[in-house]
């Protein structure tokens, strides 16, 4: 069956996010859910998916269990993530009266033949016509540049949600990467342990993902800045106010910095001297939620003598790019590679 069929309905989808994004070529987003299966205790059945998972685990934890089956975009259950996705796609196709769409995946740079395989399945088993995988960070270079298919090098950084992923691409194809396990999600719990362990404090994780947001940096800034919180001491079991500075929040997140910087530096060191030339010219690029941090760009930047640009869009790179993709299929048909 061609890729290119007329009569052919086709879908993107990022799930490497901390959220499954859909999208097709002329509504652009289509679905966005939390990537969450609620999961019977008694008996390990599937009840639920999305924000109606959560909420469920929510209200009755001790009958059901939140389940990701796509942790940072990787396969972690063949039986929840069909689940999810069948749930996903059988959705999608009844609110666009689809039937059989063809779909696009973005996947992360350590997938193994296996996941891609089994991920392809699952599309398939779902109702899905034919299934193409493509890298999140090719996704990302081609919504970033008009030039992302010339013979041109493109660096990479995306600081996702569960892991950050640093790729050089070239003429719409990965050439190299590798990826890191620290993200937002591992900076974040970086900060509550911080927190837990100098001042015995005890942060949810939503307390200290907005500290990050709004105190954290990735050098000391000038002037310093502090937020107060409401917090449980756990020494005394009492709630206190605290006055978090940005200071704490800088040396907590101190070691995650310092392994992207290295992960960069190591990445370019491996490239060839005509595509760092090219990276030089064009700059680094960072996308994915923790490409926020402030001050981040300008370290980089500092450390490597390479520009280095935040996307506007940090946590929708890979999507904007599927968009653009799927908006043009004959300019990007090269690139898409059938893994069926």
């Amino acid at each position: 069956m061609s890729l290119f069929n007329a009569d052919s309905s086709f879908i993107g989808f990022d799930i490497s996010q901390s959220k499954i994004i859909a999208a097709n070529k002329s509504e652009c987003i289509i679905f966005q859910d939390v990537p969450e299966v609620a999961v019977s205790n008694l008996d390990g059945k599937p009840v639920a998916y999305g924000a109606n998972a959560v909420k469920l685990c929510e209200q009755d934890s001790h009958t059901y269990k939140k389940v990701n089956p796509f942790e940072g975009g990787k396969i972690t259950s063949f039986v929840y993530g069909k689940y999810l996705l069948g749930n996903i796609l059988r959705e999608i196709c009844k609110m666009r009266n689809v039937v059989r769409p063809s779909i696009i995946v973005a996947v992360p740079l350590s997938i193994t033949e296996v996941e891609e395989k089994a991920i392809v399945d699952i599309f398939l088993q779902s109702g899905a016509k034919q299934v193409f995988l493509l890298n999140n960070a090719v996704c990302s270079a081609i919504a970033i540049s008009t030039t992302s298919l010339l013979p041109n090098g493109y660096l990479v950084v995306d600081i996702g949600y569960a892991i950050t992923e640093i790729a050089v691409t070239s003429i719409g194809k990965l050439v190299s990467g590798h990826t890191l396990n620290t993200s937002g999600q591992v900076i974040t719990n970086e900060i509550r342990d911080y927190m837990k362990y100098k001042y015995d404090l005890l942060l949810s994780y939503e307390e200290a993902d907005n500290i990050k947001k709004e105190l954290g940096s990735s050098n000391p800034l000038v002037s310093e800045i502090h937020k107060r919180i409401r917090v449980k001491n756990l020494k005394t079991n009492d709630m206190e106010n605290f006055l978090v500075s940005s200071k704490d929040v800088e040396h907590a997140m101190d070691s995650s910095i310092r392994e992207i910087l290295d992960g960069i530096i190591r990445e370019l060191k491996i490239t060839s001297p005509e595509l760092v030339s090219d990276i030089i010219d064009n700059g680094i690029f960072l996308v994915g939620g923790g490409s926020q941090i402030r001050n981040l760009d300008n370290e980089i930047t500092h450390v490597t003598g390479v520009n280095t640009y935040v996307y506007k869009d940090t946590s929708k790179s890979v999507i904007n790019g599927m968009i653009k993709i799927l908006k043009n299929m004959s300019k990007y048909r090269d690139i898409i590679s059938d893994k069926i």
